[in-house]
């Protein structure tokens, strides 16, 4: 509920259409406690799917099937984006598209 009261949209409302239920900032204590269940299951249900990814990639990556993901840009293209994005700053000597994730300028 309180991810919805900090929202900064006016309407405040979280809808769930299979269910057909609406909760707002407004609602009655029970509606609360309905979506704090509902947001912690799914943030459970979440973090569950993402520690058996990686317990899959790790027993792949083992297995030397797993590579990572392929590179969409080559080091030329990022040296020419970096270029654009802050042509006077001095970019660390990495190489690859990852980089350009964790610039700050």
């Amino acid at each position: 509920m309180q991810l919805i009261a900090e929202q900064h949209h006016p309407v405040r409302v979280v809808r769930f259409l299979r269910e057909r239920r609406t909760y707002s900032a407004k609602a009655d204590p029970i509606a609360k406690l309905m979506l704090g269940l509902v947001g912690s299951v799914a943030e459970f249900d979440r973090s569950i799917i993402k520690e058996r990814q990686a317990e899959g990639i790790a027993h792949a990556k083992a297995r030397g099937v797993y590579k990572g993901r392929v590179k969409a840009l080559t080091d030329v293209q990022v040296a020419q984006a970096r270029q654009w994005i802050c042509p006077k700053r001095r970019w660390p000597a990495d190489s690859g598209a990852g980089g350009l994730r964790s610039i700050n300028t």
